[in-house]
């Protein structure tokens, strides 16, 4: 919606490289690290949407990446730059709805245009826990 912000707080955690000399000048690399916990929220929304604004959880990602680098001096040198390319899976867990956003998102609507046939319109937001 337009004027809204989603926010998420940032987390620093232990990483740990592990590398693997491959040749002289190619080696694979790992990265891992401890999870990171994040709070999640957002800010700026109208309306009948305003009680959602404040937090609304809480997650936890483990950012495992594993790379591929190229060393182009000597092994002997005594500074080693490189260049490397890598691939990364986030994996999101532990995710927790606030208490005060799971009893915010349970609002609903429902309506109906004098002299239309039913049905009624309803809209309703949950959690995929809580649906």
């Amino acid at each position: 919606m337009l004027g809204t912000k989603a926010s998420l707080n940032s987390d620093t955690q232990l990483g740990l490289n592990f590398a693997y000399m491959l040749g002289a000048h190619v080696g694979i690399e790992l990265l891992a690290a401890t999870p990171f916990t994040h709070d999640v929220g957002v800010k700026g929304m109208p309306g009948p949407f305003a009680g959602l604004n404040g937090k609304l959880g809480e997650l936890k990602q483990l950012p495992p990446t594993l790379s591929l680098l190229y060393y182009p001096l000597d092994s002997a040198s005594r500074f080693q730059p490189y260049v490397g390319a890598g691939i990364n899976y986030t994996w999101f867990f532990d995710d927790k709805l606030s208490g005060a956003a799971r009893a915010r998102a349970s609002v609903a609507w429902t309506w109906r245009t004098p002299g239309a046939w039913p049905p009624s319109w309803a809209w309703t937001t949950c959690s995929a826990r809580t649906c």
